[in-house]
Formats: structure tokens, sequence, C-alpha cells
């Protein structure tokens, strides 16, 4: 499929999945009350700001340079402006991954309402409960447990706002997840991360190369760097560099990553790809990483655009440390991560 046409489906998709993604049928609505009641299992309501979404919100906001049509921008402040008049408050990490969407919104349209999201977003990582380390806990009721989900989903917000706010305090905030989770979060001997770790007694959890643990740390630097200056630049850098080397002699013959790096043999999983790729390519274009990239970068391109229904070999969503169920269709972080890598 040429780049453009797949773009520009991807495009239309997202646009319906950023404010439709999540709801909730009468059936499952059902479901959920009567389980809880029964106290068989807790299921919590639906939330249309959580992590997928905000994946959605930054591919779309990505699109506008290069697609700039009016459609995407109307999507977006809608969905903004639902946060708006749900008076959401912030309950989880996921939903700050929203924030950097928001803030280019506010960039271009200084609405007092963006930035009080933007505010209640970094009082809420400031003062919210952090593991013994001083990383932020993915759930505030799993103490001392450190994902490396958080590392794509906020310290990019960190970094931008950091910036915007002229607040030095917020990138601090951002390196200190990135080198505490180095050097409590890696297996020594493969120098790939593990999904978690726990900063009360050491041990790291979940599996070693998750794919899309890899594709978070990676996301999460290569959009930080971009606000950060000398010293902190210099630090995050580093550890993109390292990590990057380490993970390109995974990419399997036919150009994808595996839904675990270390698998390759196993399913590809277009999310991890797509994610690990677009961090890279990001790095790359902004002299960040080394130019010899750009080979690995390519050939994951082409194996994208050349491989039929690819967008449905997307790994589904995780349920729990080491819980990864070998599940593989459509979902929107596997689209939005791809279209992200086919715009910049």
């Amino acid at each position: 499929m040429e780049t453009e046409t797949m773009i520009e489906k991807l495009i239309v998709q997202m646009q319906y999945d950023l404010l439709h993604y999540s709801q909730e049928s009468i059936k499952k609505k059902i479901k959920r009350i009567l389980r809880n009641l029964m106290r068989v299992q807790h299921i919590d309501k639906p939330d249309n700001f959580f992590w997928p979404n905000a994946m959605i919100a930054e591919a779309l906001v990505e699109s506008l340079i290069q697609y700039p049509q009016k459609e995407t921008q109307k999507v977006l402040e809608q969905y903004v402006n639902q946060w708006i008049q749900k008076n959401k408050q912030i309950s989880y990490v996921d939903q700050i991954m929203n924030g950097y969407a928001i803030c280019e919104l506010y960039e271009k349209n200084a609405q007092s309402d963006y930035l009080n999201i933007l505010e209640q977003m970094k009082r809420y990582l400031l003062h919210c409960d952090k593991a013994s380390d001083g990383s932020l806990l993915y759930r505030s009721n799993q103490k001392e447990y450190v994902y490396a989900d958080s590392l794509g989903m906020v310290c990019p917000f960190l970094c931008r706002y950091s910036v915007l706010s002229g607040e030095k305090k917020l990138a601090d905030l951002a390196i200190k997840q990135f080198t505490n989770f180095r050097e409590h979060g890696y297996d020594a001997k493969s120098g790939l991360p593990y999904h978690a770790y726990h900063a009360g007694n050491g041990e790291k959890l979940g599996i070693i190369g998750w794919g899309r643990a890899v594709g978070w740390i990676l996301m999460g630097m290569s959009d930080s760097m971009q606000y950060l200056q000398e010293q902190d630049l210099e630090i995050v850098q580093k550890l993109f560099c390292e990590l990057g080397n380490t993970i390109i002699t995974y990419q399997r013959i036919d150009g994808f990553f595996s839904w675990q790096l270390q698998a390759m043999e196993g399913p590809r999983d277009i999310s991890a790809t797509s994610m690990i790729l677009g961090a890279l390519q990001v790095a790359v274009k902004k002299k960040f990483l080394d130019e010899k990239f750009e080979r690995v970068i390519e050939k994951g391109k082409n194996a994208i655009l050349s491989t039929q229904n690819v967008l449905s070999s997307c790994l589904a969503e995780c349920e729990g440390l080491g819980s990864y169920p070998q599940y593989y269709d459509r979902y929107p972080w596997g689209d939005a991560a791809t279209a992200r890598l086919l715009l910049q």
C-alpha cells in the first residue's frame, strides 16, 4: 500500500476512534455491574481518556503538520472539551499522556481551559504517591511497583510542559524516571528492560524484552529529548543510544519486531514495531541518533507497507504483569503508533 493512502485511511479511522473508543455497550455495562455486585471480579468503568485515546490524540496532532484537516482539528478540540465538560479528575498516569496533545492545542490557541488541565496534570504528578526511589507509581494501590509504560505516558509531557511553564523541576522528575528504570529495571545480561520492577526489594517483574515496554521507553525518551538542554539531554541521549543499539539486533528478517523481542520466530507485533521504529526515526531526524539506524527504520517501514492486513497483527492489551494474551487483531494503539511512524 502507498504511504499516503495508508495515512489517509488511518486518519479517518483515528478521527472516529478518538471519540468512540472504550464506549461501553449496554450488555458490557450490565455485565460489569453484576460482576461488581457479586464481587466476582472488580471491573472499572471504561475511561475515554485512557492511554489508547491519548495515543490516538498524539497521532492526530502529528497529522496536522502534513495533513491539516479541519475535521482533525475539530475532533481534537471536541475530545478535550469533553474532558472540560466532565470536569475530569486525574486518577491514573495513563491520563497524563493526553497532556502532550493538549500542550500542542494550548500553544496554538491559548485557552485558559487547556491551561487548567495542564496545571491539574502537573499538580497530580508533583504530589501523587511515589515509589521509595522517587519513581511514579503506575497504580497508586500497587506500592513500589514501577512500570516501563509510565516512561512513555508521562515523561514527554513533563519535559514539554517544563519548557512551556518554565519549571525545571518537571524535567528533573522525567529524568529521574529514565535513570531509575535504567538502574533497576534492565536485565543485566541482555540489556533489555523488564516490564516493571519493585522499588522496595529490587525485584524485576514481568518478562524481559516485552516489545511494547521497549516501545514505551524509547518513545518516552525520543519525545522528551527535543525539550531538554545540555546535561539533561546528554543523560537521556546516552540511555537512548544504549537501548537503541541493543534492540536493533532483534529486528527480524522480515523487518518487524516480535511481541517479545527475543521471540524472533514468534508472532510479530505492529504496535511494538511502530513504537520502536517511530522513536528511532524521531531521534535520527533530530540528530540524537546515528544515521546507521536509517536502514533499520526503512526496512521496518517497507515491511509495514508491503504486508497485507498488517494492522491486524497488533498484540491485545496487557492484562497485568506476566499476562500478555496472545490475541492479535486491529487495535487503536497499533493504528496510532503506525500513523505516527509514517507521518514523521
